[in-house]
């Protein structure tokens, strides 16, 4: 027990949160390339302060919705899985916090390329 309340103690927050930062920064922008596609970098102290990523597209335009396109993160090589869109008020999130260096890229380039499908 002390060994885990010492390696807390330890950790740097403030460091995570510039590292997680940067990665959704790089998936909001890189998604942002497409047109119709709102991705936003948001920190709610409602939720952790931890940064996410929120996705909003044109429907009419991209034809498929949150549920499908989360089933196809979720369904896809490599699976890639998101914030349960109850939990995030209807709305489509993910976070930066589980992944590796370089999945950032991959993350932005699913997501686009599964919205590119559905044109």
């Amino acid at each position: 027990m002390m060994v885990a309340v010492e390696v807390a103690l330890q950790h740097d927050e403030e460091a995570d949160l510039v590292h997680y930062k940067k990665l959704t920064n790089y998936m909001a922008a890189s998604i942002n390339e497409l047109d119709g596609v709102t991705a936003e970098v948001v920190i709610d102290p409602e939720q952790g302060y931890e940064p996410f990523v929120k996705l909003e597209w044109d429907e009419n335009k991209y034809k498929i919705n949150k549920e499908d396109l989360k089933l196809a993160l979720r369904n896809g090589d490599p699976c890639i899985e998101i914030r349960a869109i109850f939990l995030a008020f209807g709305e489509f999130h993910f976070t930066a916090n589980m992944l590796k260096a370089g999945e950032e890229i991959i993350v932005a380039n699913r997501v686009k390329a599964i919205l590119l499908e559905n044109l």
